[in-house]
Formats: structure tokens, sequence, C-alpha cells
């Protein structure tokens, strides 16, 4: 009886040691394997991308605040002859350019400029959203609050006063402009890092894609 006991315990242990090992390799088998080189990190992508439209707004943006600059020492304003109290000009009758549609007329955009100066005059830039100005403003550099503060209604210069008195006024307005840009220059040089996280985030999925007109540095020589 013993004898039988011992065989049965002999048998029952070489199962269970035979099948050990196969379950484990059965099991190891079906989980899948990665592959390391066919793996790609889509944030060290986007990354990449993200490196290169920071040193393309940052030059933009450098190159807004120079052409501002020069259009508040210039002094050619819009001059708002008919409407009452401020109103939103992009362009006058006269051709003389807003600010902003001044920036966008120098990136050589005078169509979309003369388009909206004959459709959507007193257009606010903070409340445009979709379209070829959005796009321009997403791509300017700054940022959509940064030209929606820049753009600043004109006052009235009413045509029915005398000559002198027209003068005086335009004076006075060209003074006050040309602080408010002195101001807005300000404000873009001291939050150009915090503009510039809030330009990328704002470019979304964009940020994916090169930005215009960027080509890959050349690798370094080993």
């Amino acid at each position: 009886m013993r004898q039988l006991t011992s065989l049965f315990l002999l048998l029952t242990l070489s199962s269970t040691a035979a099948a050990g090992p196969f379950s484990k390799a059965a099991k190891v088998e079906a989980e899948p394997s990665a592959s390391p080189a066919a793996y790609v990190d889509p944030i060290t992508l986007e990354a990449d991308y993200s490196d290169a439209w920071r040193a393309y707004l940052t030059e933009r943006r450098a190159l807004q605040v120079e052409r501002l600059t020069a259009y508040a020492d210039e002094g050619v304003f819009p001059i708002n002859a008919n409407v009452p109290g401020l109103a939103n000009l992009f362009m006058d009758e006269q051709g003389r350019r807003c600010a902003m549609a001044h920036l966008i007329w120098e990136d050589g955009e005078e169509n979309l400029v003369k388009v909206y100066a004959a459709v959507d005059n007193d257009v606010r830039l903070g409340e445009v959203t979709e379209g070829a100005l959005l796009d321009w403003m997403l791509t300017s550099g700054l940022t959509q609050q940064e030209a929606a503060f820049i753009q600043v209604p004109d006052f009235q210069v009413r045509q029915d006063l005398p000559v002198f008195t027209q003068e005086q006024l335009i004076t006075m307005e060209q003074q006050r402009l040309r602080q408010h840009f002195a101001s807005a220059v300000q404000q873009v040089e001291q939050y150009s890092e915090q503009s510039m996280e809030a330009a990328l985030e704002r470019l979304g999925e964009r940020v994916q894609t090169p930005p215009p007109a960027w080509t890959p540095a050349a690798p370094e020589a080993s």
C-alpha cells in the first residue's frame, strides 16, 4: 500500500514540474513584444516643431514691434470724420490704416486689409473667430489679445469745424495714439514669454506641422 502511495506522489510531482515551465512559457509568448525601433513618441515630434514655431513667432514678434514703433513715429493715423465719439477704423477714406491694418499690410496682405476696409471696416480683432484675419493673428507673433489692445479706436474730428480746430484735434489725437502705441510696445516686450506660450497653445495641432518657410537644421558633422 505504501509503495502505491509513494508511486502516486511521485507521478503527481513529476506532472506538476513538467507543466510549470510550459505554462509559464505559453504565458510569456502570449504577451505582445514591444519594438523600440517602431515606436515614435508624438510628444517628441511636437516638441521639435514647437521649437521651430517658437523661433518663428519670436522673430515675427520682434518684427511687429519694430513696425509698430515706426508707425507710431510717423503718426499717419486714420481720422474718424463721421462716427460720433470713438470708432474703430481699419482704414479711412483717404487710405490711412489703423495700427493693426498697417502691420498686416506690411506683411504683404494688402488685399486682406482692403477687403475688411470695404465690408467690415469697424471689425474688432478681439472678436474674430475664424478666417484669414484670425490666421494672420495666430502666426503674427502677437496674441489675439495683444492685437485687440493695439487696435485702439479713434475719436471723431468733425469736418464742419474750423480748419484750425480740426488741426488741433488731430494733433491731440496723434499724441494720444502715440502714447497708446508706446504703452502697447512696452507690454508686448515685457510679456513676451507668457504671450509666446499662449500663442503656441492657440496654434493647437498646427504645432505638429512646420511653420511657414521652416526647414530642418542640417545634421551636425560627427
